[in-house]
């Protein structure tokens, strides 16, 4: 049996899938000012992991288990803003109910509406995979730092320990959404 590849099929090697995931979770919006260092500090422990449970929980459509998981972030009004921006920018899209459902939530008071929890609703509701959705997470953060300067290369190079380390938060079965991208440091 002869199996198409996927409609976001990644090329090996390159920066193509994390510019076209910046392009996604981006499109018509600007990067917050999260405030974040350029260290990552809490990145590979709090809001990756997080992403990646909201990510799962979005492709089963459970907006209540989203509801909760985004309750657990610690409160933070510029991730929350710039959440409440991207929804208002994607609010009425009907090709995107799961993450509309989340805004009505967010609207309603039900859920803060971090920026990493939008991001990651948003990844799912554009068959963006988990390596990739992390990536371009890690990628908004280091372009708020204080350090960051110069484009995607720059970014590759300087957050080469935290991308290394991106895989191992993946779960091993998890080999259709992950889209990974080999990172040459």
């Amino acid at each position: 049996m002869n199996r198409a590849p996927g409609i976001y099929a990644v090329s090996g090697g390159g920066t193509e899938e994390l510019e076209r995931v910046l392009r996604v979770l981006l499109a018509g919006t600007r990067l917050p000012v999260l405030g974040r260092s350029s260290s990552g500090t809490g990145f590979l422990e709090v809001r990756a992991p997080h992403a990646l449970r909201v990510a799962e929980a979005g492709r089963r459509g459970a907006v209540e288990a989203v509801v909760g998981l985004d309750g657990q972030l610690a409160d933070c009004a510029k991730s929350c803003r710039a959440g409440a921006a991207v929804l208002a920018a994607r609010a009425g899209a009907r090709h995107l109910p799961v993450l509309r459902r989340f805004g009505e939530a967010v609207r309603e008071g039900r859920a803060p509406g971090h920026w990493v929890t939008v991001m990651a609703l948003h990844a799912v509701e554009f068959s963006v995979g988990m390596l990739p959705l992390l990536q371009g997470l890690l990628y908004a953060e280091w372009r708020q730092s204080d350090c960051a300067g110069g484009g995607l290369e720059a970014f590759l190079r300087e957050s080469a320990g935290s991308l290394s380390a991106l895989p191992a938060l993946l779960r091993p079965d998890d080999h259709e959404s992950r889209g990974d991208i080999p990172f040459r440091g």
